[in-house]
């Protein structure tokens, strides 16, 4: 049930939700997605020598022009979404 695609994420410094501008900009640049520390930690992984799998649950829909984020209705879609990441990770694991 859940929507997986692939894609390229972006990193910025945090903590911080990125503007729309920003947003607009990653895009052209090429991002699907961005996020704060995913990179940087991927970044230090693999030079660890550490094989890395990604999975982010996108919340922050801020190119979306009908769609006004805060940050109290983000922390309602982390509870629900967890549950089902959860099983998600499960499932990976017995996979790998």
């Amino acid at each position: 049930g859940l929507n997986l695609k692939n894609g390229v994420y972006a990193g910025l410094k945090g903590p911080s939700l990125e503007t729309r501008a920003e947003a607009k900009r990653l895009q052209l640049a090429g991002a699907d997605a961005v996020g704060m520390s995913t990179v940087t930690e991927t970044i230090m992984a693999r030079y660890l020598g550490l094989e890395v799998l990604g999975i982010s649950h996108i919340r922050n829909l801020a190119n979306q022009a009908k769609f006004k984020y805060n940050h109290s209705e983000g922390k309602k879609k982390e509870t629900k979404i967890g549950k089902i990441l959860s099983n998600l990770m499960v499932k990976v694991i017995e996979w790998t």
